[in-house]
């Protein structure tokens, strides 16, 4: 049966595969991974590769060798940007960063970054990269990457990045979008990327840094939803438990003045009536409901409340990078809905993640 490439696009089930498979009754054809960059650690090519069809037994058995092929190079590259699109864009805006690619412009640059860390606010990822450089002793001055934008500002000191991702899940994905493409554009091998924020703790004290080692949304489930086409795409959000217990080992070992907690962290959409607050400017829940769904939290695990994990953890696995969110509490919200530490407090804390990811940085920055 003579095959024929179908105009219409492929589904995002498969996307998410990193292949163009159709499974047509009359029009079986399997095609190409989708993975937008081939590189290694010598050269950048953008490279397709073509597979012929002959017949259901040989396309099973060529379908598995490529799954096999492709999943051992996305975990060597450390990237899954199953996009067939961008293979077609000679020049590529990354709009909301102030930066563009054209050819292999942001390879000089932006090739040797290995770590990346973001946080909700521009002067938090100043101060992490000014930490970063002193904690590491790099030679390197802080640099302000992109001047003339101010929606994600990036800071560069060394082999690594500080960008702010703005509050909540939708800034948090363009920025993730953007900062994937910047990475596999400069060719970046085995980076790592961190989520720094605060939070509010369920029955944590105020200081206590908290590494994530499960997440969920605001209805308890693993995972995060986007509306794709109409259509809810539901991603698995998963956590590397071998990250984590190196951090918390780290942190046990070298900052064994703080207090330091692995636990269930959920997202949620919403600072105020999302989190149970009741001194938003709409309220529509009891103090005793709001005490009892805090209580039930508590008893599922969840210690820690925030906006972007759920989406964190989903994108960053999809894009087969290894990542972790380390937040400092800020409010015990079994106390109450606000925080009371004082602004030279509040700075205080805000460098303890930071600290944590320093000493990382360092184990590793001196294995290599």
């Amino acid at each position: 049966m003579t095959t024929k490439p179908m105009s219409r696009p492929m589904p995002s089930y498969l996307l998410d595969r990193g292949y163009k498979v159709w499974n047509h009754a009359e029009e079986p054809l399997i095609r190409q991974p989708t993975s937008i960059l081939n590189h290694n650690n010598n050269n950048h090519s953008y490279s397709h590769h073509t597979h012929t069809n002959h017949s259901h037994n040989d396309n099973r058995k060529d379908l598995g060798k490529l799954i096999e092929e492709e999943v051992t190079e996305k975990r060597r590259n450390g990237f899954n940007l199953s996009n067939p699109y961008l293979n077609t864009l000679e020049v590529d805006k990354l709009y909301h960063l102030g930066l563009t690619k054209k050819g292999d412009n942001l390879v000089k640059k932006f090739g040797d970054v290995k770590f990346v860390c973001t946080g909700e606010s521009v002067s938090r990822m100043e101060l992490t990269a000014t930490i970063l450089k002193h904690k590491l002793n790099l030679t390197e001055p802080v640099e302000k990457i992109n001047q003339d934008v101010d929606r994600f500002t990036i800071y560069k000191v060394g082999p690594i990045l500080c960008v702010n991702h703005g509050i909540g899940v939708p800034s948090l994905t363009i920025l993730l979008n953007e900062i994937f493409k910047l990475l596999a554009y400069a060719r970046c091998q085995n980076v790592t990327i961190f989520r720094l924020g605060t939070c509010g703790s369920i029955g944590k004290p105020p200081g206590a840094l908290i590494i994530t080692n499960k997440v969920v949304d605001d209805r308890q489930r693993p995972l995060f939803e986007q509306v794709v086409l109409g259509r809810v795409v539901s991603l698995e959000a998963t956590v590397d438990q071998e990250l984590v217990e190196e951090l918390r080992t780290i942190g046990g070992t070298q900052l064994s003045e703080l207090t330091i907690e692995t636990g269930t962290t959920m997202a949620t959409n919403d600072f105020y009536e999302g989190q149970g607050r009741m001194n938003g400017a709409f309220c529509g829940h009891t103090f005793a409901e709001r005490g009892r769904h805090l209580l039930s939290l508590k008893k599922a695990g969840i210690i820690n409340i925030e906006m972007e994990a759920n989406a964190f953890f989903a994108l960053c696995t999809k894009a087969k990078l290894k990542c972790a969110c380390v937040d400092v509490v800020v409010c015990d919200r079994l106390r109450g809905d606000m925080s009371n530490i004082d602004s030279d407090q509040f700075t205080l804390f805000e460098q303890r993640p930071a600290l944590l990811i320093s000493k990382y940085i360092q184990r590793h920055m001196d294995l290599n």
